[in-house]
């Protein structure tokens, strides 16, 4: 799902950043150590800010960052240019469905709020699990019905009803998918994090996404004038 003017304005802030650098990435690890950093995914990129935090905290070989938005990304491509240039990061315009991440097998993948603007998010929490490889890691940070559904909230930015979810939901449908629970926080039944890992001894996939092709619809890899 795009999101609107309002909530676009908002994860393009400083506060938005500066709760990823302080609070988020900080608590990630503490809550649920080191990612495994050979090849890291993060849905709903947006505009780049949380790859770059990756690359600084975790210093993974490669990353990719997946968004249904193109505007976004456009603005990613532009603020991560030297990245991409230097093959450390890819972009890709996915779907709902998450389709090219399912395809695909990643040691961490991370969610910085992102899952609950995906109306059908248990098919993508499937695909993101499905994308872990054996032994891996998904880090998740959430935003809960509470707050999403919040009549005030609703009065500035829209979030689809059927992507509501509550801490214990998305802790039950993490299980459902064969992830390890090794860490969480639940604030006030607001927002809270969730880190997990696979424990499945099913193979790994192809890896095929580390490309200049896999870049779609004319995302622009270059840094604008």
């Amino acid at each position: 799902m795009k999101v609107n003017m309002v909530e676009a304005m908002f994860v393009n802030s400083w506060i938005r950043r500066f709760m990823q650098k302080y609070l988020e990435v900080p608590l990630f690890t503490k809550i649920g150590g080191l990612p495994k950093t050979k090849r890291v995914a993060e849905i709903g990129c947006g505009s780049g800010y949380g790859l770059r935090l990756l690359l600084d905290f975790y210093e993974p070989n490669v990353v990719h960052g997946f968004d249904i938005d193109e505007k976004m990304l456009n603005r990613a491509s532009s603020f991560l240019a030297k990245e991409i240039m230097e093959h450390r990061v890819f972009l890709h315009n996915e779907d709902d469905s998450l389709s090219q991440l399912k395809s695909n097998k990643f040691s961490t993948v991370f969610f910085f709020g992102s899952l609950h603007h995906i109306p059908k998010w248990r098919l993508a929490l499937n695909a993101a699990s499905e994308s872990v490889e054996e032994g891996g890691k998904m880090y998740l940070w959430e935003f809960y019905r509470p707050l999403t559904m919040n009549w005030f909230v609703k009065l500035f930015v829209h979030h689809p009803a059927e992507a509501a979810f509550s801490h214990s939901e998305l802790g039950d449908e993490l299980i459902k998918n064969k992830m390890d629970i090794i860490g969480r926080f639940n604030f006030l039944g607001l927002a809270g994090m969730y880190v997990v890992e696979k424990n499945t001894g099913k193979s790994p996939r192809n890896e095929n996404l580390n490309s200049a092709s896999s870049f779609t619809h004319n995302v622009n890899t270059r840094a604008k004038a």
